[in-house]
């Protein structure tokens, strides 16, 4: 099972809204925002960065970042040439005749603090959109305030709301209808669940079922069926058997997802792993939980030692 690298960490709650038009585009841009926040501007870069949106996207910047630039050069604070536009050969260097003027932008920049702001928020973005190959859009900041605010409000009421990391072309996938919008409901569900510390997770159909309509807590999930009953209809279909397992059988088709029942209630999942790799991960569990069970805590270091030798060995494993 392949994990593409390019992915947004996107809040589970943003999947009460999956039904709506436009939803996916939405969500696209929270997602770059999100990830342009994390990432470190250099000044200096910045600086260089300012010429060349002055020479080359003249029309495509904020004015308030065009009305800095002017007012660096009514101010002599740089000189600008129409005929070099900052090119050297092959490489843009806008301060090569005049390599001082780069500092007088770096002060000038370090000064105006609402300036500094706009430039580093806007060439953030502008990073993030080239990264993931997504087309540039006056409506990526608007939309992302609009689900920043809900996603807000809600963990004002409820606390911090747990993230998924969704593969983009995924969702591009879900937002062209390449993908069902409940198959890509489940898998967000699975990956909240699921995660570095703990990539195997023991769950059941209601607790996946309840993050599929964007939420970790029960309080906050039954008061939004209280107040939608298309959604509870909905809640109670896919709460029966055979719809869950025709979607997880989807995902596991796509390679999204691994999944196993072992004898017992509930099942186990995993979205990083193999299915053999999560196979082998179920016995350890399993044998950890016995081992508690009957010897407790003080054998457990050496059981696992013998356990993990005829896994290497490749004995078969069965519960004692």
């Amino acid at each position: 099972m392949t994990y593409e690298k390019k992915y947004f960490n996107i809040p589970l709650n943003f999947l009460r809204f999956i039904k709506e038009d436009g939803i996916f585009d939405k969500i696209i841009s929270w997602g770059i925002v999100d990830f342009s926040k994390r990432q470190e501007i250099d000044v200096g870069n910045l600086a260089k960065q300012i010429m060349y949106w002055y020479y080359r996207k003249p029309n495509k910047i904020p004015e308030s970042i065009s009305d800095g630039i002017y007012e660096m050069i009514e101010n002599d604070i740089i000189e600008v040439d129409q005929d070099y536009d900052g090119f050297y050969e092959t490489e843009f260097d806008p301060f090569l005749i005049e390599p001082q003027q780069k500092d007088s932008v770096i002060d000038y920049i370090n000064e105006n603090e609402l300036f500094k702001i706009t430039c580093i928020e806007f060439y953030r973005i502008e990073q993030a959109v080239s990264l993931f190959g997504i087309s540039p859009s006056n409506k990526i900041k608007d939309d992302y305030n609009k689900l920043n605010g809900i996603l807000c409000e809600y963990e004002e009421l409820y606390g911090k709301d747990t993230k998924a990391g969704i593969d983009i072309d995924l969702l591009f996938d879900a937002r062209d209808g390449k993908i069902d919008k409940n198959v890509f409901r489940l898998f967000v569900a699975c990956r909240s669940l699921t995660g570095k510390k703990s990539p195997i997770k023991h769950t059941c159909h209601a607790e996946v079922i309840q993050r599929m309509f964007g939420y970790k807590n029960n309080e906050p999930f039954e008061r939004y069926l209280e107040k939608n009953k298309d959604a509870y209809e909905e809640y109670k279909y896919l709460n029966k058997r055979y719809p869950i397992n025709k979607l997880y059988k989807n995902l596991i088709n796509r390679g999204l997802v691994s999944k196993i029942s072992p004898p017992g209630r509930g099942y186990y999942i995993a979205t990083k792993l193999s299915f053999e790799q999560l196979v082998n991960g179920v016995k350890k569990i399993i044998v950890k939980k016995e081992l508690k069970k009957r010897t407790g805590w003080n054998e457990l270091n050496n059981f696992t030692k013998e356990i993990r030798r005829k896994i290497n060995d490749g004995e078969d494993i069965s519960i004692l």
